[in-house]
């Protein structure tokens, strides 16, 4: 989350990693999204809440600002697994724009 108080929430990156072949082969992420400033304990606590909730997008307030924690995913004998979760960004809301005013 890029805003006008010049600070980032959130980080765009991509990245590669070896896949465990011998041959020397990577993979590439082409888009991932991570937090800026938090702990990892954070993390882990949002993403379960959200997982336990059930819902695969989780627009939500983190401080002053909104954010979709995307969460998906997959059933294996009948019991849900967690695939992945991580932040979206959401565009600015009357909130956040009134706070991003008083600064």
């Amino acid at each position: 989350m890029t805003r006008n108080d010049n600070e980032s929430h959130l980080v765009t990156i991509q990245f590669e990693w070896k896949d465990g072949k011998d041959d020397n082969t990577f993979e590439l992420k082409p888009v991932s999204t991570s937090w800026v400033g938090v702990s990892p304990e954070f993390e882990l606590a949002l993403y379960t809440m959200v997982f336990l909730a059930g819902d695969e997008e989780n627009v939500m307030d983190v401080g002053p600002y909104m954010v979709n924690i995307k969460c998906y995913t997959i059933r294996r004998d009948r019991v849900n697994f967690l695939s992945t979760s991580f932040p979206e960004d959401v565009p600015p809301s009357e909130k956040e724009r009134n706070y991003q005013a008083s600064y």
